[in-house]
């Protein structure tokens, strides 16, 4: 798994510090996004007994998804 607080010191050692805030932003972002976008998934499927399993799986699949994008950007 990656360390955000690694990701963002490597932004700032990149030698762009400016990135630094739009990072933390775009995370803090990505975060509610991934809550909100799980719950309408899951509140959408009405009472249906697996709701739980579908909300932790989807949110999962969507963290999952950034820890390869992040996984991706410190190896370049």
């Amino acid at each position: 798994m990656v360390n955000l607080s690694n990701v963002a010191c490597w932004v700032k050692a990149s030698g762009d510090p400016v990135a630094s805030p739009y990072f933390e932003k775009a995370q803090s972002g990505l975060t509610s996004y991934r809550d909100n976008e799980c719950y309408s998934e899951v509140y959408a499927m009405g009472e249906a007994a697996e709701r739980e399993i579908f909300f932790w799986e989807c949110m999962a699949n969507i963290t999952d998804s950034r820890v390869k994008e992040l996984e991706e950007l410190l190896k370049n």
